[in-house]
């Protein structure tokens, strides 16, 4: 897949497919680096205890072949879902309960302390808004 990274004989680029590919949670990245480090690479890397699902790894290679603009499309649309879901919030519980939605895709929500079982806000939601969250 084609890219473009800051170069250098021992500089390694550190990527993740979270924003940028619209796999928020997904917990996958890559690594871009020149030959003859992956050695010291690994040794760095052995010490993080991470290990994505197989699914999760393939989405994201299925992203990087599908390309920048099919992802920005799909991205495009998390973005106008985002949107309509923060109107509904703000319009339900107020522009002080909602925050975020400049820079991330996902919302901080302060509830009302009679739903702060995440079950009672998603009913909520659902039933009188036909707004649906995932807890």
């Amino acid at each position: 897949v084609p890219h473009a990274c800051v170069g250098g004989e021992n500089v390694l680029n550190l990527f993740s497919f979270s924003k940028s590919y619209g796999m928020m949670g997904w917990r996958v990245g890559c690594v871009a680096m020149p030959l003859g480090v992956e050695e010291e690479m690994l040794k760095a890397q052995d010490t993080i205890p991470i290990c994505p699902p197989i699914l999760s790894q393939k989405a994201a290679a299925g992203a990087m072949e599908a390309g920048r603009k099919w992802v920005k499309e799909k991205v495009r649309g998390l973005w106008r879902t985002k949107k309509r879901m923060r109107g509904m919030l703000v319009e339900c519980l107020g522009e002080e309960a909602v925050l975020g939605g400049s820079g991330a895709i996902y919302l901080m929500v302060k509830l009302p302390e009679s739903m702060e079982e995440d079950e009672k806000a998603v009913e909520w939601l659902v039933k009188k808004h036909q707004g649906c969250v995932i807890p």
